[in-house]
C-alpha cells in the first residue's frame, strides 16, 4: 500500500524540501536540495520508501511518496519548503487495516468468534435474531501481534437447546463486519443419526476412504497481512512562524 502526502509550495528562489515525521520526536523522511534528493541523514524506517515526484519539483509540487505504508508510519508530518523552514504544512496520516474476515466456530457449550490482522483495535459484540432478553455470557481476549495488528477471540456460552440466531460483529472505527451462525439443538435422535450414518458408512467400504482423507496434511494458512490505507489531511499550508 503506498501513500501520497501532500505539499506546495510557491515562488521560491531555491528549491529545499524537508519531510519530518512528527509522531515520536522528529524523525527525517526525506530531503531535497542542491537539485537533487539528500537521504544522508533520513530515518533508517523510512528508507527505500519515499521519493518526490521529481518531475514536477519545478512547478511547486513537494509532495511526498511513502511505499509499503506500515501501522508506525502513523501520525503527523510536516513539509517544510524554504532554506529557513519558515514556510511549512502539516498533513496527517492514518494507517487502518480493515477487518477482512470473521470466522464463528461451534464448540460443545456455546460459540466462538474470531479476527485477526486488524488496526487499530476491534471490539467485538453478540446478538441474536430475534433480540433476546437474555444477557449474553461471553469471555473476549484482545491480542496485539505481528507487525503491530490486532486478533480478537470471544467465546460465548449457549444453553443446550437454544435455537437463536447469533450475530457476532467485528468493528474498529472505521470498518466493521460480522457473521451469523444458528445453534443447532442437541437431541438424542440427533446423536442416533450420526451413528447410524457411521455404521452404514463403515459397511460400504467408505469409511477407510474417509479416515485416509483426514489424515492429508492441511495447508497452513498464511499469515495475515497488512491492508492499510492511510488518509491524509493537510493543514496549515504556508503558516509563517511568528517571533
Amino acid at each position: 500500500e503506498s501513500c501520497i502526502l501532500p505539499c506546495s509550495f510557491h515562488g521560491a528562489s531555491e528549491t529545499v524540501i524537508h519531510w519530518t515525521h512528527l509522531a515520536a520526536g522528529e524523525s527525517a523522511v526525506h530531503s531535497y536540495y542542491d537539485g537533487e534528493d539528500q537521504l544522508g541523514r533520513q530515518d533508517q524506517n523510512f528508507r527505500g520508501r519515499t521519493s518526490l515526484f521529481q518531475d514536477q519539483i519545478s512547478r511547486g509540487n513537494a509532495s511526498l511518496l511513502l511505499r509499503g505504508v506500515q501501522v508506525q508510519d502513523g501520525g503527523r508530518y510536516r513539509c517544510s519548503f524554504s532554506i529557513t523552514d519558515a514556510d511549512m504544512s502539516f498533513v496527517n496520516v492514518m494507517v487502518e487495516a480493515p477487518v477482512s474476515k470473521v470466522n464463528i466456530t461451534e464448540v460443545d457449550d456455546g460459540l466462538i468468534c474470531s479476527s485477526e490482522g486488524i488496526y487499530p483495535e476491534p471490539e467485538l459484540t453478540w446478538s441474536t435474531v430475534p433480540p433476546s432478553n437474555i444477557i449474553l455470557k461471553s469471555t473476549t481476549m484482545v491480542r496485539l501481534a505481528e507487525q503491530q495488528l490486532y486478533s480478537i477471540s470471544s467465546s460465548l456460552t449457549v444453553s443446550d437447546g437454544s435455537d437463536q440466531v447469533y450475530i457476532c460483529t467485528v468493528r474498529t472505527s472505521r470498518s466493521s463486519m460480522e457473521a451469523v451462525t444458528r445453534e443447532k439443538t442437541k437431541t438424542v435422535w440427533s446423536i442416533g443419526l450420526i451413528v447410524l450414518v457411521v455404521l452404514l458408512a463403515a459397511l460400504m467400504g467408505v469409511l477407510p476412504c474417509i479416515c485416509e482423507k483426514l489424515k492429508k496434511p492441511q495447508r497452513a494458512e498464511e499469515p495475515p497481512r497488512l491492508r492499510a490505507s492511510c488518509h491524509t489531511e493537510q493543514q496549515d499550508e504556508g503558516i509563517r512562524p511568528h517571533g
